[in-house]
């Protein structure tokens, strides 16, 4: 760690902010076992694991900063998320599907967006599972609110990201849960 902002980064990535949600959302779910066993399985390590593994091996930074080198990271995150959506669906988990889709939505569109800009995939991550947790009626959507600004905040700070890269996020992640979320119900 070499600041507050690296922690700030770490405590709030999206990884973070997935396990939050599948602890916040646990209530809502009858099969409590196999929802946490896909959740942590397809929505917080997967998606992750490459990224970990490749900065283990200082083959990649944690962050990985350089945006030419997120694609392949985005891809495995989005078949992750796909592959949890199916799981979902097969143990027909409306919560996890929504949750799954939601993350697939923003994963994909960042994929897209980070052709043209380095799209900020913490602020997509912490307003994504803002949304959901809101549109699913959980008051735990009250605790990650605060993490928005601050998120956004620090990785302006340290020139991760312009505002209007972290704006994008921002958006992004917020209203895709919201159309998805609309679309499913």
């Amino acid at each position: 760690m070499h600041s507050k902002h690296d922690v700030i980064a770490l405590l709030l990535s999206p990884t973070s902010m997935a396990f939050l949600v599948v602890l916040a959302t646990l209530p809502m779910i009858k099969e409590m076992l196999t929802f946490l066993l896909i959740g942590i399985v397809f929505l917080v390590i997967l998606p992750v694991a490459p990224v970990v593994i490749m900065s283990l091996a200082g083959r990649v930074d944690l962050m990985v900063v350089e945006r030419r080198r997120r694609t392949p990271f985005l891809i495995f995150s989005s078949i992750s998320y796909l592959l949890g959506l199916i799981s979902f669906f097969v143990v027909r988990c409306r919560v996890g599907m929504i949750i799954a889709a939601s993350y697939l939505a923003v994963s994909t569109s960042i994929l897209i967006l980070n052709k043209f800009t380095k799209v900020s995939i913490h602020s997509a991550g912490a307003s994504s599972s803002w949304a959901v947790l809101t549109l699913l009626g959980s008051e735990f959507s009250l605790l990650i609110f605060p993490s928005l600004p601050l998120i956004a905040w620090s990785r302006y700070r340290i020139k991760a990201h312009t505002p209007h890269q972290i704006l994008i996020g921002l958006f992004v992640g917020a209203l895709e849960p919201l159309f998805l979320t609309l679309f499913l119900l």
